[in-house]
């Protein structure tokens, strides 16, 4: 009899556990906002003002989207990097490579060059990586530690036929001697405003349903590979003029569904056990 009253007290518990549905999977979710700088425009020697770019580019960021674009104080690359590498590809001259993760849009000045490829990297709006005589420019971050990563952020500056986005992210668990392939971004340019007034910043943002983005799970580096968005015209109008590139770690969290599984187990344990007495 006892048996039977702690069975009826079990069973309810027990069937919302079968009724309960298994946490949905994980995808990537890939987020893209354009946010136009009225009247921030390089001059003839293709420059941003500086520091004034930078104010206008976050406050017009801000009022779109309720945030400034860079969260410095939880953001990896600024916070818990150690080092930045370009393991293929050149640097032009007028660009600082490590200004690509300064939290910054603008931070310096870009000059007009002679280079061709896909790919400019700003400190005002630039560093540049040739891409048309060397391999894709492949850039590594190497944090200073093992993180869950839940966000990565990139950010292009410039007309709106310079904001295309192209690349391949990859992750390590071991300081970059394997790497895991783990998404593409592929972005295509705006179109261009002959004589236009305004300078645009998109933004990507990479998330995933799940929280840690997969296979960026206790990762000590990142890794992208660039490539032109517009490959059927190599010429550096083309490039994208990429102003920051962001990345912020998650702390594992179980969803409500793992919790009610975790408690099915335990109260099923708690079952068997009252079973026996």
């Amino acid at each position: 009899m006892k048996a039977n009253k702690t069975m009826h007290r079990f069973l309810p518990a027990l069937a919302a556990c079968a009724l309960t549905p298994l946490a949905a999977q994980a995808s990537l979710v890939t987020t893209t906002v354009d946010v136009d700088v009225p009247n921030l425009l390089p001059d003839d020697n293709g420059d941003l003002t500086i520091p004034a770019g930078n104010s206008a580019v976050v406050a017009s960021w801000t009022a779109a989207k309720g945030s400034a674009p860079v969260d410095a104080a939880n953001n990896l690359l600024q916070t818990h990097v150690s080092s930045v590498t370009l393991q293929s590809g050149e640097v032009t001259a007028g660009g600082a490579l490590a200004n690509i993760n300064d939290g910054l849009m603008v931070s310096g000045t870009w000059h007009t060059g002679n280079a061709e490829g896909g790919a400019v990297f700003t400190d005002g709006s630039g560093w540049n990586p040739w891409l048309d005589d060397a391999p894709a420019a492949a850039l590594v971050f190497t944090l200073d530690g093992k993180y869950n990563i839940g966000r990565i952020d990139s950010f292009t500056l410039w007309g709106k036929d310079r904001l295309g986005q192209k690349y391949e992210l990859f992750g390590s668990t071991n300081g970059g001697t394997d790497w895991n392939s783990v998404t593409s971004v592929n972005s295509a340019h705006g179109d261009y405003e002959e004589n236009g007034t305004t300078t645009t910043l998109r933004g990507i943002s990479l998330t995933d349903s799940a929280g840690v983005i997969t296979g960026l799970t206790g990762v000590d580096a990142l890794k992208f590979v660039f490539a032109n968005p517009d490959p059927g015209s190599p010429d550096w109008n083309n490039m994208g003029v990429y102003s920051e590139i962001a990345a912020y770690s998650l702390t594992a969290v179980p969803e409500p569904g793992s919790l009610l599984a975790l408690g099915c187990l335990i109260g099923s344990g708690a079952f068997l056990r009252s079973r026996r007495r």
